[in-house]
C-alpha cells in the first residue's frame, strides 16, 4: 500500500458562516501560510531556508512551541492568543516578532507534529474498531484543538500532519502485530473526511518500512530555536524522532503540491 498523501475535506461546515475568507491567490498575490508546530517544526524551518528562493510568491510564518504547549492558545477577539507570557515569547521568537495569530490574514494553515498515529492497534481488531480508536485519540490532540479553533475564525483550508515516524531500525519488528502507518493514516484520512481539515501523511519516499523513517533523515537534526534555545544545538545521535533540513525540504515540496503553492518557472 502506498503512503496516503492527503485526505478529503469538505466545505459544508463553512457555508453558513461569515468568517473572513481571503481570495484565491492571483498571479501577483503572495500565498501566506501559517504553520503551527512543536519541536518537529525545526526541520521545516531549516528546509524552508533551502527552498524559499524557489518560491518567491509564498510566505511562511512559523508559530512553534515544544511539546503540547500550543494547547495554551485561546480565542480572543478574532485572534489566537497565548494565555501565558512563556508561550508568547516562544511564538514571538519562532515567528519573527508576532505574539499572537490573526487567522484572517492567512491563505492556508498547516498544523505540524502535534499528534502521533497510534502504533498499538492490534491487527486482531476490525478496521472499523481500529478507525474509531484512531479518530478518538486524534480528537484528544493539540492538532484537533487548533483545527477547531481556526475553523471558527477563518474559512481558509487547514492541513495537518503527524510527527514523523521514528527512525529506529527495529521498530517494524516490534510493531509487526499491529496495523501499519499506512493503515492508520488511511483510516484517519477517511474517517475525518467530513471535517474542515486535510490530513497529510509523511512522504512515502522518507519511510523505510511499515513504521520507520529512513535513518539518514535524522542526521544533523537540530532543536527548535526558541528564546531559550539556540537553533544550532544538535539533537543527540540517539535521537530517532526529529528530522533534518533535507526531510523538511522534501516534506514542504510535497505540501506545496497539495496546497497549490507555486514554484517559479526559472526554479523548476
Amino acid at each position: 500500500n502506498a503512503v496516503p498523501r492527503a485526505g478529503a475535506k469538505t466545505r459544508s461546515a463553512r457555508k453558513s458562516c461569515s468568517k473572513p475568507l481571503r481570495s484565491k491567490p492571483s498571479d501577483s498575490h503572495t500565498m501566506k501560510i501559517c504553520i503551527f508546530g512543536n519541536s518537529h517544526l525545526a526541520s521545516l524551518k531549516l528546509g524552508w531556508d533551502d527552498l524559499k528562493s524557489s518560491y518567491p510568491d509564498v510566505e511562511l510564518i512559523f508559530f512553534g512551541s515544544p511539546n503540547d504547549t500550543l494547547r495554551e492558545l485561546d480565542i480572543d477577539n478574532g485572534r489566537l492568543v497565548p494565555n501565558n507570557p512563556v508561550l508568547a515569547e516562544k511564538l514571538k521568537h519562532t515567528s519573527g516578532g508576532r505574539e499572537f495569530v490573526q487567522p484572517a490574514e492567512f491563505d492556508a494553515f498547516l498544523l505540524y507534529g502535534n499528534f502521533i498515529p497510534p502504533r498499538d492497534l492490534s491487527i486482531v481488531l476490525s478496521r472499523a474498531v481500529m478507525t474509531a480508536t484512531a479518530i478518538d485519540r486524534f480528537h484528544q490532540s493539540v492538532t484537533w484543538r487548533l483545527a477547531r479553533q481556526i475553523s471558527t475564525l477563518s474559512r481558509a483550508p487547514i492541513y495537518a500532519s503527524p510527527e514523523p515516524a521514528s527512525a529506529r531500525s527495529n521498530i517494524a519488528e516490534r510493531f509487526s502485530a499491529f496495523y501499519s502507518y499506512v493503515d492508520v493514516m488511511t483510516a484517519l484520512i477517511a474517517g475525518l473526511a467530513a471535517e474542515q481539515l486535510t490530513l497529510i501523511a509523511q512522504p512515502a519516499e522518507t519511510m523505510s518500512n511499515a513504521w520507520s523513517t529512513r535513518e539518514s533523515f535524522t542526521k544533523n537534526s537540530v532543536r527548535l530555536a526558541t528564546n531559550e534555545l539556540r537553533g544550532d544545538v544538535p539533537h543527540g545521535e540517539r535521537d530517532y524522532r526529529h528530522m533534518n533540513a533535507e526531510y523538511g525540504a522534501l516534506y514542504l515540496k510535497n505540501f506545496f503540491e497539495i496546497c497549490g503553492a507555486r514554484k517559479t518557472e526559472a526554479a523548476s
